[in-house]
């Protein structure tokens, strides 16, 4: 994809095929209200490494959050975070999902830990979560991972400092 300008006309021409008129560029940028669907307008984000293990079957928070304050009410956040977890006994695993405030964005996303194993042996791998929110806001939103656990056994994310990261993307609609 490609934005092509032309130098004998005063347009812009997105990878949408949308056209701009540069007399819109104000200070040699193209204001966000005209760039076309699609455009990524902003993007934040947080990482942690602080341990945190519940034995929790209902949802706990992994204290990984990030701040966002969508430019449009109608714009898109799109939610990716990478969450390093493990399991430390046999027939055990963790769920973990994204909240906008106090609102669960899903029913969970599975990570593919429940499975049996020797309890001699811990279990480490990653989860990603890749979520699309549409908050319907201008004002500061804030987006947390929580986790919960599959059965009673232990579970926990950001062992031995391994950093899990949330990254949010303003993109316009």
């Amino acid at each position: 994809m490609s934005t092509i300008i032309n130098g004998t006309s005063s347009a812009i021409t997105f990878p949408d095929s949308s056209v701009q008129n540069t007399s819109a560029i104000v200070s040699g940028y193209v204001p966000y209200a005209n760039l076309p669907a699609g455009s990524v307008l902003q993007v934040v984000n947080a990482s942690s490494t602080t341990l945190v293990t519940t034995t929790s079957t209902s949802f706990v928070t992994t204290g990984l959050a990030a701040t966002i304050t969508p430019k449009f009410s109608t714009s898109k956040i799109q939610i990716i975070a990478d969450i390093p977890n493990y399991n430390l006994a046999s027939n055990s695993g963790l769920m973990i999902t994204i909240y906008r405030g106090a609102t669960n964005l899903g029913t969970g996303a599975y990570s593919s830990l429940y499975q049996s194993y020797t309890a001699t042996t811990s279990l480490y791998t990653n989860c990603i979560i890749n979520i699309q929110d549409a908050p319907a806001t201008t004002s500061s939103t804030t987006y947390t991972v929580y986790f919960a656990a599959l059965g009673s056994q232990t579970t926990g994310v950001f062992q031995n400092g391994i950093t899990g990261t949330i990254t949010l993307f303003e993109v316009a609609a």
